[in-house]
């Protein structure tokens, strides 16, 4: 039952808005209160450089290790 009460909520923070970090911003919430996460965050993929970047984040330190430039390894 859990499961669909976390899909149900980030599914109410993606219909809410059209604003993308703002829907990102309210899983960060819906994940830290589900999960009780101190840390969260959402990094994306620049294409374009081949490096993760950090979208949005709660309770990270100011200089996050994808700001440091860490890219992707596979």
């Amino acid at each position: 039952m859990q499961k669909i009460a976390i899909l149900y909520d980030a599914s109410q923070a993606v219909l809410s808005t059209f604003d993308l970090d703002e829907v990102l911003q309210r899983i960060l919430v819906i994940a830290q209160d589900y999960f009780h996460l101190q840390n969260v965050a959402i990094l994306l993929l620049d294409k374009d450089t081949d490096q993760i970047r950090t979208q949005t984040s709660f309770a990270l330190a100011p200089r996050s290790a994808a700001s440091r430039g860490l890219t992707r390894s596979l």
